[in-house]
């Protein structure tokens, strides 16, 4: 799919589903934890993208609760005339 403006929703939409089916493949609950013991076999970059992943799901893409990935910034310049001049972020 093409990284571009008109994709960016379905793109965010799929890496989201996607990150939770990873997850469910580790995590215990109501479904039976996959492949938890492939987890002993990463090697040490694979197991940092795989928590990484797994915090993602859990505190982003699955329950929206990390407060890190919630917040956004907006600064506006005025004008003396008050008059809004640039915006960033």
């Amino acid at each position: 799919m093409p990284d571009i403006a008109a994709n960016v929703f379905t793109r965010r939409a799929m890496w989201d589903a996607g990150v939770v089916a990873y997850g469910r493949c580790f995590n215990t609950g109501v479904r039976r934890a996959l492949l938890k013991q492939f987890v002993d076999t990463l090697s040490a970059a694979e197991l940092a993208r795989h928590k990484a992943t797994l915090k993602w799901r859990d505190k982003q893409a699955g329950h929206r609760v990390d407060p890190k990935l919630e917040k956004s910034a907006a600064i506006g310049y005025f004008a003396t005339d008050g008059r809004l001049k640039v915006t960033s972020r």
